[in-house]
């Protein structure tokens, strides 16, 4: 079982991102049913409380609505090998022998 206080998905980062709220998203999951909007709703809430893990076929969905790689909705597991410092994120370059090299700094 997942932590509760450390979901798996990002569903409420996106649907912020997009000033969307979780209610549209489910209209725009459902059919023009108001029984099956609130049940999709619910369903949608139970997944950002790590209550409910989705199955594939819905998280494809849920996707292809947000307009995101089904990546997108799931948190990071794994820590990146660019991380934003102070100065902002690193630049490479590939060198005369392949090897990557740093350039300079994009900053946020």
């Amino acid at each position: 079982m997942t932590d509760k206080t450390h979901g798996l998905f990002r569903i409420d980062e996106i649907l912020r991102s997009k000033n969307m709220s979780m209610k549209e998203l489910a209209d725009l999951l459902t059919p023009d049913d108001a029984a099956s909007e609130r049940s999709v709703y619910s369903y949608l809430t139970q997944i950002v409380r790590n209550q409910k893990f989705p199955r594939p076929d819905k998280l494809t969905e849920i996707a292809r609505v947000l307009n995101v790689d089904i990546r997108d909705l799931f948190i990071s597991t794994k820590p990146t090998d660019i991380q934003n410092n102070d100065s902002g994120f690193p630049i490479y370059r590939k060198d005369e022998s392949g090897q990557f090299v740093e350039i300079g700094f994009l900053k946020e």
